[in-house]
C-alpha cells in the first residue's frame, strides 16, 4: 500500500492528509466518511456502508407499517411489506417469485405473500392452503413467529440492492428444528451471491450437512477482547476423519478456536498501526 492509499486521524484531526482534499471532520462523522471523497477510498467506504445486520422481530412484521422506499430491510424486519412491495417491482418480480416459492418450500402450507395496504398503513398477507379449492388469505397476525421469521431471512438475503455482507443473529431461533436446517440451506445458497455471516449456539446447525468446517469461526472473549478464530487443527482433523461433528463438539465444549491464526490474521488487517510503527 503507497503512502497516497493512507491517512491518519487522532482527536479528530488529521495527522497524515488525503492529498488533494483538506477535510473537515464532524463529531458525528467518521474520517473515512471524508475520506470516500477520493477515489482510492471510496471502494473502502461503499464496502462497509452496505454491510446490512439483522436480528428479525416477528412481532415488528406482525404490525402495521409506515410506509417506506423499501430500498434495504431494517435490522429488525420492521419495514418488511415496503421491501416485499420493492422487491415484486424490481429484476420483473424475478427474485420476489424465488421468495416466494423457497418460503413454501421452508413452511408448509403457505403458498405465497403479498404486499397489501390499509390507508395509510402497510402490511403483508400469506396465500395458504388449507384443503380448499381456494387459498385461503391470513394477516401476518394470525401468524406464527417462526413463518415470519423466515419471510424476514429471506427478505434480508433477497432484498433489492447490492450489500457487501449479510449477517444474521440466530436463524433458527423460535423455528421449528426441521424448519432450521432448510434455511440454513437458503442462506448457503445465497452466499455464492454475497457473503452471508450467521452466529449460532444450535449443534444442529453445525452438522447441517453443507456446511464444511473451514467455513466455521468459533468466538471467545480474551481479555475483555472479542476473538473470531478459525478451528483448531485438532477439531478440523477430528471432523475431517469423522471421529466426531461440528455439534457434537461444540456440545462437550470442545469446538476449540485457533487463537494465533486469528492474531495473525488481525495483525495483517491492522495496516495503519504497522505502517505508524514503521514511521
Amino acid at each position: 500500500m503507497g503512502d497516497s492509499l493512507v491517512f491518519d486521524v487522532h482527536d479528530g484531526q488529521f495527522k497524515k492528509e488525503i492529498p488533494g482534499i483538506r477535510p473537515k471532520i464532524s463529531t458525528d462523522r467518521l474520517a473515512l466518511y471524508a475520506a470516500s471523497a477520493t477515489e482510492e477510498f471510496k471502494p473502502v467506504y461503499d464496502f462497509l456502508t452496505s454491510m446490512r445486520f439483522y436480528s428479525i422481530v416477528p412481532s415488528r412484521l406482525r404490525e402495521l407499517q409506515d410506509p417506506d422506499p423499501g430500498d434495504y430491510l431494517k435490522p429488525d424486519g420492521s419495514n418488511a411489506a415496503a421491501v416485499l412491495k420493492r422487491l415484486a417491482e424490481v429484476e420483473n418480480g424475478s427474485r420476489y417469485e424465488r421468495l416466494c416459492r423457497l418460503l413454501s418450500k421452508v413452511v408448509e402450507g403457505v403458498k405465497r405473500v403479498e404486499y397489501q395496504s390499509i390507508g395509510k398503513k402497510e402490511t403483508i398477507t400469506f396465500k395458504q392452503d388449507v384443503g380448499l379449492k381456494n387459498h385461503w388469505t391470513f394477516d401476518s397476525l394470525n401468524m406464527s413467529d417462526g413463518t415470519l421469521r423466515v419471510l424476514g431471512l429471506l427478505l434480508a438475503v433477497y432484498q433489492p440492492g447490492k450489500h457487501s455482507v449479510i449477517c444474521i443473529e440466530e436463524p433458527e431461533a423460535t423455528v421449528h428444528p426441521a424448519m432450521a436446517e432448510s434455511i440454513i440451506g437458503v442462506l448457503l445458497d445465497a452466499s455464492r451471491e454475497k457473503q452471508i455471516v450467521f452466529t449460532t449456539h444450535s449443534p444442529d446447525i453445525l452438522d447441517h450437512k453443507d456446511l464444511k468446517d473451514d467455513q466455521i469461526r468459533v468466538v471467545t472473549v480474551e481479555q475483555n477482547q472479542t476473538v473470531i478464530s478459525p478451528l483448531s487443527s485438532s477439531s478440523r482433523e477430528a471432523v475431517r476423519e469423522r471421529l466426531y461433528t461440528p455439534g457434537e463438539l461444540l456440545r462437550s465444549d470442545e469446538l476449540n478456536p485457533d487463537v494465533s491464526v486469528a492474531r495473525q490474521e488481525a495483525e495483517q488487517l491492522n495496516l495503519f498501526s504497522a505502517l505508524t510503527a514503521r514511521e
